[in-house]
């Protein structure tokens, strides 16, 4: 029987083909709330299982629309389903993100801008959540500026995968079935359930590899359109049921329904997001909202009213403008305040709905621009409806522009130098074995003075200087980066610096705060009248202690720090340096490591250690403080980089201290070269103190190093005089 035409079944298809269902309308509203909620708020922990719900109710509707295509036409065409993606899609994402390049150029910095921009370029290729898995990025990760455009991996994911699917379906059609035959005949049967089973075959394939890769690579994972693919496809299972799911009993589907909404509620509470994610915690919500489309496919199943009314299904129909519009407003925010991150409701919102309405909707409904008069009438008309919501978008970023504006000159207060007595007093070194001021340190530590004055410069600054190098480029000129590799470490010989006839050899452990501290050591034992050999065995997120595996402690890191130790046994070193950060280090039940826990693994380190150094040294590492990336804006005011070294830093520090006296070791805090008391800038004279959060820039630790030769002079003076003995 042939089949009619497109243009005939047209009508019949959109009354047949997109009932609105309204459980799905709320899922979708709710989920896009609870995932603002979760990250303006952290809460609810479990947020991050709304993405996949997302993609289940994707690959429902979207597998279903192919579907349903193919049964009235008996064919797909796959340049009008890329044509209806690109229109959905690209129109809303585009000005979206124009909005958030043209933010970022007024608010951040030029390292960052040239960041947001490329990201930028990969979420309008849709290869985005590659991008993020290649740089192993954490949402609101502590190590780095987080990108406005970070929340667009989803779409990428989504659209990778309807790259190929379609396609696929097409290709088995076309090989078994013929455009010509009826719905209902045995070839059109056979040909929908090899595409079925080729589904359930590639879902199950990309479930098993999630459940392996989120044990390996979790962090890439959590990104790869391989491990998401399986959500995506349980949502597309689904949806070759839906004739059966549409005859299922009323009751039952009001109890699958139910099931799926407890079912949801509680993978928000308990699913974490690592380790195990997205498989097989994933595998919770993805059952949980494929109950929810199966209990509610049934027009008879009454849906709570909680779950579909005018407010969720406005709401829902919003999800895809409020999720493009709440993270860069938030990121923009939190750069401007960090405690006006819930101004991110109202300001989203209003964005959201402006997009919605003057963008998503006509771009969703209308053709491609053309400039016939037909065409030209329709514009006038679009335009006309949309002009309240583009008059509300105006206003929203109108409101933001001056909010910019004010906040880049608004007078600034100018902090006080701190007094030149108590910075004397609370800026000394810490050494439990050798009394400094009788070896002739103390208040005449000239290059200790000399970086004293700069920072006190900087603290009282109210402008910035220019950056030598640039802040795009204060992690450059690393020379010791490759022996702070945590994989394929190098061996110790090519880590090792200084005369090889010296008369004190010195090595360095600890994790990465150490691999940056090394080119301030690598300075001073390149010296001409360097009498010091210098050994660095450093890892980048390897501490130097006994800390347990877990989420912050993989296998390589355990296999490295024993080779550290072996080092130091076999090595025997005058002094042994031991720098590790004082972050905070996360649990595997998401909890934090309480210091008392920290401590205990550092001592037995520590005590392992003492038996085989000479001298075991305990350095502080900078604290911690904004990314100069994110802190440093146009217009901006040096006193937002200002850090404290209070807190959580000064809790393990404190640990630290008491560790060194109950071991007889030495503890030396390297604050009085980037702080002045417990206040920290960011720079000294016109170089950057650190590149990131934490790490020191390579040029201020070069800049830094004669001080760190005077703070540490007592303990090369006392490992000399041994050596000294002997040769006598």
């Amino acid at each position: 029987m042939p089949r009619h035409s497109r243009s005939a079944l047209r009508a019949p298809e959109r009354a047949t083909s997109f009932r609105m269902r309204h459980d799905l309308q709320g899922l979708r509203a709710y989920a896009v709330l609870i995932v603002i909620a979760t990250h303006v708020w952290g809460v609810p922990t479990g947020g991050h299982v709304t993405v996949d719900m997302f993609f289940v109710i994707s690959g429902f509707l979207i597998t279903g629309l192919l579907l349903r295509e193919q049964s009235l036409f008996g064919r797909v065409s796959l340049r009008a389903f890329f044509g209806r993606r690109v229109k959905r899609l690209l129109p809303a994402a585009a000005v979206v993100g124009a909005l958030t390049i043209t933010f970022s150029a007024l608010m951040f910095s030029a390292a960052r801008r040239n960041s947001v921009l490329e990201d930028g370029l990969w979420s309008m290729l849709l290869v985005q959540n590659w991008h993020l898995a290649t740089v192993q990025t954490d949402y609101f990760a502590a190590d780095g500026p987080v990108s406005p455009f970070q929340h667009y991996w989803s779409l990428s994911v989504e659209e990778q995968f309807y790259l190929f699917w379609p396609v696929l379906m097409v290709l088995v059609f076309s090989l078994i079935g013929r455009s010509t035959d009826a719905p209902d005949s045995r070839r059109s049967r056979l040909a929908r359930g090899a595409v079925g089973g080729l589904l359930v075959a590639m879902t199950l394939a990309s479930w098993a590899w999630s459940l392996h890769d989120s044990a390996a690579a979790p962090t890439t994972a959590y990104f790869s359109t391989l491990d998401r693919a399986w959500e995506i496809g349980c949502g597309a299972v689904i949806a070759f049921g839906v004739r059966c799911w549409e005859r299922v009993a009323p009751r039952l589907g009001v109890a699958l329904l139910w099931l799926g909404v407890v079912g949801l509620g509680v993978s928000m509470a308990v699913v974490p997001e690592t380790p195990g994610f997205p498989a097989p915690w994933g595998t919770l919500p993805v059952l949980a909202t494929g109950a929810v489309l199966i209990g509610g496919a049934n027009p008879a199943v009454r849906v709570p009213t909680f779950l579909a009314n005018r407010v969720t299904d406005y709401l829902g129909g919003l999800s895809y403008s409020l999720y493009l519009c709440h993270f860069p407003v938030l990121v923009l925010l939190r750069s401007v305040d960090p405690s006006v991150g819930w101004l991110t409701l109202p300001i989203c919102g209003a964005l959201a709905v402006s997009v919605h309405h003057a963008v998503e909707v006509p771009r969703m409904r209308g053709a491609w621009f053309s400039w016939s008069p037909p065409a030209a009438a329709r514009l006038r008309e679009s335009f006309q409806g949309t002009a309240p919501f583009m008059l509300i978008g105006l206003a929203t970023v109108t409101i933001l522009m001056s909010a910019v504006a004010i906040h880049a000159v608004r007078p600034r207060s100018v902090p006080s130098p701190p007094d030149a007595a108590v910075t004397t007093d609370e800026t000394r070194v810490h050494d439990t074995d050798v009394d400094r001021d009788a070896s002739g340190g103390g208040a005449d530590m000239s290059a200790v003075a000399a970086l004293q004055t700069q920072l006190t410069a900087a603290l009282a600054a109210t402008s910035w200087p220019t950056f030598d190098p640039p802040v795009e480029r204060a992690r450059d000129e690393h020379p010791t980066d490759d022996c702070g590799r945590l994989d394929d470490p190098l061996p110790l010989s090519s880590c090792t610096f200084g005369p090889a006839d010296a008369s004190v050899r010195m090595m360095l452990v600890g994790d990465s705060t150490a691999a940056y501290l090394a080119d301030a050591l690598v300075t001073l034992v390149k010296e001409p009248s360097s009498d010091v050999r210098l050994m660095t065995r450093t890892a980048y997120g390897c501490s130097f202690s006994d800390l347990p595996a877990g989420p912050a402690v993989s296998d390589e890191c355990i296999d490295f720090r024993n080779t550290a130790m072996d080092d130091v046994e076999r090595e025997h070193p005058d002094v042994l340096l031991i720098v590790n950060t004082y972050g905070s280090i996360e649990l595997a039940d998401k909890s934090i490591m309480p210091v008392a826990t920290w401590s205990k693994a550092l001592t037995t380190f520590a005590t392992r250690a003492d038996a085989a150094a000479g001298t075991v040294v305990h350095l502080s590492p900078p604290p911690p403080g904004p990314d100069p990336t994110e802190c440093i804006t146009p217009g901006g005011s040096p006193e937002r980089c200002v850090t404290s070294s209070s807190g959580a830093w000064a809790a393990r520090w404190t640990a630290v201290e008491f560790i060194a006296e109950r071991l007889h070791q030495t503890a030396i805090d390297i604050r009085p070269l980037v702080c002045v008391v417990s206040r920290c800038p960011v720079f000294a004279g016109n170089t950057l103190i650190r590149f990131d959060g934490v790490h020191l820039a390579p040029a201020y630790a070069r800049k830094m190093a004669p001080g760190l030769r005077e703070l540490l002079m007592p303990v090369l003076d006392q490992a000399e005089a041994p050596a000294e003995q002997s040769d006598g």
